[in-house]
């Protein structure tokens, strides 16, 4: 499939394999190494890039997703003014050693420190849960973020006016956003309309409500329909925290298993894989 898209402010157009993730088109069609794969299962956070103004795992993302989309790297920080805070904080408070995780951990600090501020130390471990270091034990990566939240002392929820969002394209956070890329928004997702919008008084570490963020414009007619996404109630059981998501896709239940028990369909998509057909009780 071609796709075209804007990588670091470059227009971009490549022919690719429906199977191939956003992470390998970066590495191997693009060569931009800074973006590093380390699980391979959107666990570790270490290939966390920037989609359309919003944080995602390319590892876990179709490239032929993105197509039309706005893709910001780590290589596409350089001249960022709030990356360079974090950056040369991480160096001060020794927040790296392999730095294997440290590109992602900075884009997800970044995201982080651009949308709340006065988070205290678990807060921010909290917020960072989602990034995982095998070297550093976090204390020098929670300095570092918190002396670049205590330094720019901005509103939660809002975005000051020294930083570059969106590959330079000015003030607007969300440049060409127009639907959710990556991964399903998560158990605090209101709604399929408004990915990553918490309802007040859901988030157990900060209880207070955070304010909605903008919901981006639409895409043109020509786009595939988003889909639903439900997510029930979750818990927290001895640090391990439980969720269930689920979704509808709008097609009958005939039609879904005949395209996904299609041997040629199968096999472009997922070469070298084997399908059985649907289990035995005829549920999706």
């Amino acid at each position: 499939m071609r796709i075209a898209l804007t990588v670091n402010g470059r227009a971009v157009e490549a022919e690719v394999a429906p199977r191939t993730s956003l992470a390998d088109f970066i590495r191997e069609h693009l060569l931009l190494t800074g973006t590093h794969i380390g699980c391979e299962h959107g666990i570790c956070g270490a290939c966390t890039v920037e989609i359309d103004g919003e944080i995602a795992r390319s590892c876990i993302t179709y490239a032929v997703a993105c197509d039309g989309a706005e893709v910001r790297t780590i290589e596409g920080f350089d001249d960022d003014p709030l990356m360079a805070k974090l950056r040369r904080a991480f160096t001060e408070a020794h927040a790296l050693q392999c730095g294997y995780c440290t590109p992602g951990m900075l884009v997800a600090a970044r995201d982080l420190v651009r949308r709340k501020a006065g988070l205290s130390r678990p807060q921010i471990r909290h917020e960072m849960s989602g990034n995982l270091c095998r070297c550093t034990g976090y204390m020098g990566i929670v300095d570092a973020i918190e002396r670049v939240m205590d330094e720019r002392g901005q509103t939660p929820g809002l975005i000051s006016s020294d930083m570059t969002l969106g590959c330079g394209q000015g003030s607007d956070p969300f440049p060409g956003a127009a639907r959710w890329l990556g991964p399903a928004p998560g158990p605090f997702a209101a709604s399929a309309a408004q990915p990553g919008v918490r309802p007040a008084g859901s988030d157990p570490i900060q209880p207070d409500p955070v304010q909605p963020a903008a919901i981006p414009p639409q895409r043109p007619a020509t786009a595939r329909a988003s889909v639903r996404i439900t997510t029930g109630s979750f818990e927290e059981t001895d640090g391990v925290i439980r969720l269930s998501q689920s979704f509808v896709l709008e097609h009958p239940r005939e039609a879904v298993w005949a395209l996904m028990s299609d041997p040629e369909v199968v096999a472009k998509c997922m070469p070298g894989a084997r399908l059985d057909g649907p289990p035995q009780d005829g549920r999706l």
